[in-house]
């Protein structure tokens, strides 16, 4: 993708095939961020081209300013709308691993895939013993690989919340992986 200001003014511009191109390189990251939280394929996929639809709606009041850049602003938005989810169904969802990162593949040993199963098992049941601000920020912070300001701005915390959260989190998981 060319520079994406100039994508994302030539979007605000009507520009269909630069709505494509942002599209395009932003749908798997988006995708897999509301699977990890969804544990649903099709209502990730469902919420996913909500995000883009509600993006591309109010493009025009994305601004880069602070160093906040086009993604973290399409996080928030996916943030947003899985809360919403939430709070419409007022049910928690659970993090798949195993699925997100598809360990059926065939390139490993079936020895291999057993253990793998059973190490993200124990993952997954770390994971859930965190809360729901920790899954969260280890979710933005290990899963997508986003820095300390792009997961503060997602979820409207300041950078030393981000850090306490995730010190917490990162704590828990290695009491966990001891008690093994």
């Amino acid at each position: 993708m060319e520079n994406e200001n100039l994508v994302i003014d030539r979007v605000k511009k009507g520009d269909k095939s630069a709505s494509g191109e942002l599209y395009n390189a932003y749908f798997d990251h988006i995708y897999r961020y509301l699977f990890l939280k969804l544990n649903d394929r099709q209502e990730a996929e469902d919420m996913t081209q909500s995000v883009f639809i509600l993006a591309l709606k109010n493009i025009n009041s994305y601004h880069e300013r602070d160093g906040a850049c086009f993604s973290s602003w399409l996080y928030r938005i996916a943030h947003n709308q899985y809360i919403d989810a939430l709070r419409k169904k007022n049910k928690v969802y659970h993090t798949s691993i195993d699925e997100a990162y598809d360990l059926s593949s065939n390139e490993v040993s079936a020895q291999e895939k057993i253990e793998r199963k059973e190490q993200v098992a124990h993952i997954l049941k770390a994971f859930k013993n965190l809360t729901d601000a920790q899954q969260e920020v280890v979710a933005l912070r290990f899963g997508r690989e986003l820095s300390l300001a792009q997961t503060a701005q997602i979820m409207g915390k300041s950078e030393g919340a981000i850090k306490a959260l995730q010190r917490a989190a990162v704590k828990s998981l290695q009491k966990k992986s001891h008690e093994q």
